[in-house]
This record gives C-alpha cells, structure tokens and sequence, in this order.
C-alpha cells in the first residue's frame, strides 16, 4: 500500500511540475500563437489543463484537498497517546 501511496505522490508531482513548466513556457511566449489560420491558444495551454486535471485529482485521492480532508472521520488517525490534547480545546 505505501508503494502505491508514493506512486500517487510522485505522479502528483509531475503534475504540479508540468503545470508550472507550462505556466513559464506560456510566460515567456505568450498565451496565444499566431497560425496560419489565425491566433490560437498556445499549445502549452492543452498540455497545462491536462496538468491540472490531473493533480487536482491525484490531491483528491491523496486527501490533500479540504473536502477529502474535512470528510475523514473526525476521530481517525488520531491515537490515544493525548499529545494533542492542548491543540483540541
């Protein structure tokens, strides 16, 4: 399971890297191009969004998002060791 976990986490990273690597190709070279056919949207965009969509999904599965974070139960991995207790009141 933890090898699956890290995978998910490496694959999160790659993400998030392609998305700030487009955002910086897209920075330099603007975000349209002109064609033959007229301005379209850099082709960095496409690969952004797929980026994106990717990560925002990963987050979700590594429970990185608030709505996968606030859906948790309120007691879990918690332990009864009561180190936090200070932090719960």
């Amino acid at each position: 399971m933890f090898a699956d976990t890290l995978a998910t986490l490496e694959s999160y990273c790659v993400a998030v890297g392609m998305v700030r690597e487009t955002e910086e190709i897209m920075g330099r070279e603007g975000r349209m191009v002109t064609t033959e056919n007229g301005p379209k949207p850099h082709p960095a965009f496409r690969m952004q969004s797929a980026a994106m969509r990717e990560a925002r999904l990963l987050a979700a599965e590594l429970g990185l998002t608030p709505h996968r974070r606030g859906s948790k139960g309120k007691d879990e991995g918690m332990s009864n060791d009561n180190w936090d207790a200070d932090l719960l009141a």
